[in-house]
């Protein structure tokens, strides 16, 4: 797993900490609908502060087991919802 914040995400003389944390207790894992083919094939990363605004993208690359050809989506949790939705 890794992280990438390319020069320029951040403006010219802020300092901005920023963490991303593995979920492995399972009370971050939302409930999938498994006669529809949905199953976590990749970790479970949090990422913050929630207040981080970049200027360019973030890459955050993470290990799956969904192979090559698979049709993959992401579910995404935003500090400001109330459940996870799919992008």
């Amino acid at each position: 797993m890794s992280i990438s914040v390319p020069v320029g995400a951040i403006p010219e003389g802020v300092q901005q900490e920023i963490y991303f944390q593995v979920c492995q207790d399972g009370s971050s894992i939302p409930a999938f609908n498994s006669i529809q083919g949905e199953r976590l094939l990749s970790p479970i990363v949090m990422c913050g502060p929630h207040s981080v605004q970049f200027l360019k993208p973030v890459e955050l690359i993470l290990p799956h087991c969904g192979g090559t050809d698979a049709q993959l989506a992401l579910m995404h949790h935003d500090a400001n919802q109330s459940k996870f939705c799919f992008k």
